[in-house]
């Protein structure tokens, strides 16, 4: 980073290469990792030569691929504020052979490659020679519905998945501003409007809350795959079970008798519902009666 401008990409297909120089005597990178996220301040001494290397504002981006277990290996736990710092897509396995001879032969992928890479450098170029400096913002009214989500969402994942998990909640929201800033700043390639405020657009903003919301569920999902501490385990696993179990639309008497399948007390269950009731996970239509909210 420090002999390129304290700017770096990494791609890795397999993701427990990483986690290998991690491992190493002088590989722990896992700091510079959560530094770089926020652009701070990253430096290190080594005793070696008398090395002192210090980066002001590092810039970095990494696209890993790897199976759930390279995850965990990676990222051991969610505590060191490693594992909020990911985007993270879950694929299932999809039992269907694609035809290897479809698409357009006469266009090699490098070629494309190529075009892409030479398109979007001449727009880099061309931003960079713009007199003013560049400030993003969200409208009022996709400010409210920015707070309103993530506020709503911290509180359902806090009960589901615990302190733990409010971490990556609150740097998805820091990350959903980033998309919708690069969507804008992309925007200029169509219209070549520019301006010293660059306004998001409500298309652009509801397409990137769109995203986020799947990003939050994939990342729950890799979450509760990480090694846990076995005192805090079995009732955040109750949580989600008794949810999942629960239908769209339910009663008492149906709470109860799943909460039974899952030997989860009655009481216990009673004061389940109501949290999730306090957390949006759930609505009260009328007494006794229940609606599950969609994800």
């Amino acid at each position: 980073l420090k002999e390129n401008n304290e700017k770096g990409l990494i791609f890795e297909t397999e993701g427990d290469t990483l986690a290998q120089t991690f491992k190493s005597e002088h590989g722990n990178y896992s700091d510079g990792f959560r530094k770089a996220f926020h652009h701070e301040t990253i430096s290190y001494n080594r005793r070696k030569d008398r090395e002192f290397v210090e980066l002001a504002s590092p810039q970095l981006s990494a696209l890993l691929s790897g199976t759930p277990k390279q995850v965990s290996s990676l990222i051991p736990n969610a505590e060191n504020g490693l594992f909020s710092r990911f985007m993270f897509y879950f694929m299932n396995l999809r039992p269907i052979w694609k035809d290897v001879f479809a698409g357009d032969d006469e266009q090699p992928l490098e070629h494309k490659f190529d075009v892409y890479g030479k398109e979007f450098f001449f727009f880099f170029l061309f931003l960079r020679q713009q007199p003013v400096r560049f400030r993003f913002a969200f409208s009022i009214s996709q400010q409210k519905a920015f707070n309103t989500y993530f506020e709503q969402t911290q509180l359902q994942y806090l009960e589901l998945c615990g302190d733990d998990y409010v971490g990556s909640i609150r740097r998805l929201g820091l990350i959903a501003f980033r998309l919708a800033m690069i969507i804008t700043v992309l925007r200029i390639i169509a219209t070549g409007e520019v301006s010293s405020v660059l306004v998001c657009n409500d298309c652009d903003f509801n397409t990137v809350m769109e995203i986020v919301k799947v990003l939050v569920l994939h990342a729950a999902y890799i979450f509760e795959l990480l090694p846990k501490d076995n005192t805090t385990i079995q009732p955040l696993n109750h949580k989600r079970q008794l949810l999942d179990a629960l239908p769209s639309e339910f009663d008492r008497q149906t709470y109860l008798a799943v909460a039974k399948n899952l030997n989860i007390p009655d009481k216990t269950a009673e004061k389940q519902i109501t949290r999730f009731i306090n957390a949006g996970l759930l609505v009260r239509q009328a007494h006794g009666c229940y609606l599950k909210k969609e994800s």
